[in-house]
């Protein structure tokens, strides 16, 4: 079952309050739906239709947010609100920093002696580069329309971009695994079935959540219990999974051959 939530466009313009309650997987009201995919999913493209900059989520560089999360003790990143709200995308949401966190991320670190909630849940899609790489990619020769890491494959920049998939179709954001979890990308490698680099969430009921580009919001439920990975509370990356129907759902939603 997925629940599909549109109306990101009026919240994003007027700076209101991000997020409206919906349904989790399970059908029933769903713990941590008041935060951001809805809300956040339209905007950087809108940003990207007006500006040359970069949105890449890199960890000091100008990027949709800053810093990296893990789970070591005293990594001020996992707490540090600023770097969310003096980011790219921080201006566009007022400066407000707890959309960026699902509450039903339940997953806290340690600084000092206390037990603190990370700041963020949360990951861009790596194909949408928002110009990030437009140097990188011209000084390489590589096709200014295809992905820095994948040149055979759609990067998107500008909402003329979104072709392949539709907007409707194409990821924004999405809820990430909180030990797979660092800088601000969603890595999906497009040349690999059999393993994911990056692992979605899967606390919504063995379900995620994702922001698209057209503003709508879903709830994409699972099909394959490897995705489901216990947290560890250890960061890591590079999952396991041959064959999975999960990662092809991936490869159909984080962009297109060119």
């Amino acid at each position: 079952m997925e629940h599909r939530q549109g109306g990101c466009k009026l919240r994003c313009s007027t700076g209101g309050k991000a997020g409206s309650p919906n349904r989790d997987a399970t059908g029933q009201r769903g713990k941590g739906r008041q935060w951001f995919p809805n809300s956040l999913g339209i905007c950087p493209a809108k940003r990207a239709s007006s500006h040359n900059g970069g949105d890449g989520g890199g960890v000091n560089a100008p990027s949709w947010v800053n810093g990296w999360e893990d789970f070591n003790v005293n990594n001020t990143d996992n707490t540090n609100m600023l770097k969310l709200a003096t980011a790219l995308l921080g201006p566009y949401y007022s400066k407000q920093t707890k959309i960026y966190h699902c509450p039903a991320d339940i997953y806290t670190c340690i600084e000092g002696n206390a037990q603190l909630q990370r700041v963020r849940s949360n990951s861009m899609n790596r194909f949408v580069e928002g110009d990030a790489y437009r140097a990188a990619k011209a000084s390489k020769g590589l096709p200014a329309n295809g992905s820095i890491w994948y040149s055979a494959w759609r990067a998107y920049t500008r909402l003329t971009d979104i072709v392949r998939p539709a907007s409707s179709d194409l990821f924004v954001f999405v809820d990430e695994h909180p030990d797979s979890i660092n800088d601000g990308w969603m890595m999906t490698n497009v040349t690999d079935p059999n393993n994911w680099t990056d692992l979605p969430a899967s606390y919504h009921g063995n379900a995620c959540g994702f922001g698209f580009a057209d503003g709508h919001s879903e709830i994409h439920r699972w099909r394959d219990p490897r995705t489901f990975v216990p947290v560890k509370k250890t960061q890591y990356n590079g999952f396991n999974a041959p064959g999975s129907k999960d990662i092809q759902w991936m490869f159909l939603h984080c962009s297109a051959p060119l």
